[in-house]
């Protein structure tokens, strides 16, 4: 047998010179070189042998590669290596056309079903939830203008502003989402919750896109108005307003700080009243500085869609934080939502999920927070950038493993992958009967990050909806 060894040493170093210079002009041939490094996210391949013993590479082993970091020419990217695009795709219009489907004429979407037809599902509504779903409708709609999608849209906002929008008690330039106990099925009193007020002024804006003149300006700067009263000199706010007692501040809600600052810069965008963006700046510096002693951050998706549009125009607000703080902040939460993920990385059927217990809008929030900070990432840490790509990708995957594909509910997702106990007694109870829950904002966060994710991936190459 023919061997290296054999050779002389001057023969060996032809040789070796030799092969050098044929690898040298491939890699200058490629611009790369095809051989997955360390920091690669491709997956060993899973395509089952043929009847001669070889593998045939699956259509999303023949992807092209892209590359990434620019200025970094040996790292690559292999971007559907562990999505298929058109599966994706699949997904997404599934789940569109979910939403589509639970909208009745009135414009009110059937807020909860069980894919268990046995179990018993109590009455109820929420009606931020509904200015949410529009939220994600609107993105499957800018994504694919179908008019059954435009449908939808138009009767949901009309249903919000008609059943929801109305104005403060003397005070009629302060217009609120009002969450009424006749709607909601509850036993609460009417309330104006400022997370409403956010998502309504996203929702309404959104609608902007769609049908111009839908709102008036008026009304948006209403809502908005109202986001500033509920405002303290410090950036932060009261979560809720009741008609006999004013702001409330007996409770304090993690998200929405977040859903207003975002709902203050689409308005912005199509408004350029320096109050909206000094509001939302000071809104966001407040969730900086009041964690920045913490241990740890909180997962806030919101804050995070609220960052990439803000981070832009920094340089036009004053702020109590440097840019440089704010930044460090998104990175801190960033890094958290990842770390959240990582325990499950092993367990074949919790990978790429972020909790125990196989919840998925756990899940579907973290990853709309943390493609919108992909955006920040890619300039100001491309190397975390690299690893929440890889985050978001398993992520996504989870996602499309739990998504119903058959059946009444097809295109719905569930509140767990299944039902996984957790040792605790009482929440096991509360999950045991919730896991086949398929709710409005269970698929409307997924369906965000599913379009948020195909953007990402598609950004470079061609358009796989079709």
């Amino acid at each position: 047998m023919f061997s290296l060894q054999a050779l002389p040493l001057d023969v060996m170093s032809h040789h070796s010179i030799i092969k050098s210079l044929i690898v040298a002009i491939l890699v200058a041939h490629f611009g790369c070189t095809r051989s997955p490094d360390a920091t690669s996210t491709v997956a060993p391949s899973s395509d089952p042998p043929t009847k001669n013993g070889k593998r045939e590479q699956s259509p999303r082993a023949q992807q092209p590669l892209r590359i990434v970091a620019p200025g970094d020419a040996t790292r690559i990217q292999w971007s559907t290596a562990l999505v298929d695009p058109q599966q994706l795709a699949k997904a997404i219009r599934l789940a569109t056309t979910y939403l589509e489907g639970v909208c009745d004429e009135s414009g009110q979407f059937t807020y909860c079903v069980h894919v268990d037809p046995t179990r018993k599902i109590n009455p109820e509504y929420n009606i931020l939830r509904h200015a949410g779903t529009l939220y994600a409708l609107q993105m499957a709609y800018e994504r694919s203008p179908e008019e059954s999608t435009r449908r939808v849209l138009l009767r949901a906002a009309t249903f919000l502003q008609d059943r929801a929008v109305a104005p403060l008690d003397g005070k009629p330039h302060l217009l609120a989402v009002w969450s009424r106990p006749e709607l909601n099925h509850s036993d609460q009193p009417a309330q104006a919750k400022l997370g409403g007020a956010g998502l309504g002024l996203v929702a309404l804006g959104g609608m902007e896109q769609i049908q111009p003149g839908f709102s008036r300006l008026t009304e948006r700067r209403g809502l908005a108005s109202f986001i500033c009263f509920m405002q303290r000199d410090d950036g932060s706010f009261y979560s809720k307003y009741f008609p006999n007692t004013g702001p409330d501040a007996t409770w304090t809600s993690l998200y929405y700080p977040g859903e207003a600052a975002l709902g203050l810069l689409n308005l912005y965008a199509q408004d350029p009243d320096e109050r909206w963006l000094h509001a939302a700046a000071a809104a966001m510096s407040f969730l900086a500085s009041s964690q920045q002693q913490s241990p740890s951050v909180r997962p806030d998706h919101w804050m995070l869609l609220a960052a990439s549009k803000l981070v832009p125009l920094f340089e036009r607000c004053e702020t109590r934080v440097t840019r440089t703080e704010l930044i460090q902040h998104i990175h801190r939460t960033c890094k958290r939502m990842a770390d959240d993920q990582r325990p499950f990385l092993s367990k074949p059927l919790l990978r790429g999920c972020f909790v125990e217990d196989g919840r998925t809008t756990p899940t579907s929030i973290r990853l709309e927070g943390l493609i919108a900070a992909l955006e920040i990432l890619d300039e100001e840490d491309p190397r975390l950038g690299q690893r929440i790509e890889k985050v978001v990708t398993y992520g996504i995957q989870f996602l499309l493993r739990c998504q119903v594909r058959e059946g009444r509910y097809r295109g719905g997702i569930p509140c767990a992958i299944r039902f996984i106990p957790t040792g605790d007694e009482e929440d096991d109870i509360e999950l045991r009967r919730r896991a086949g829950e398929i709710r409005i904002d269970y698929v409307q966060h997924a369906l965000s990050a599913m379009i948020q994710y195909e953007q990402r991936i598609t950004r470079h190459r061609g358009n796989p909806r079709r």
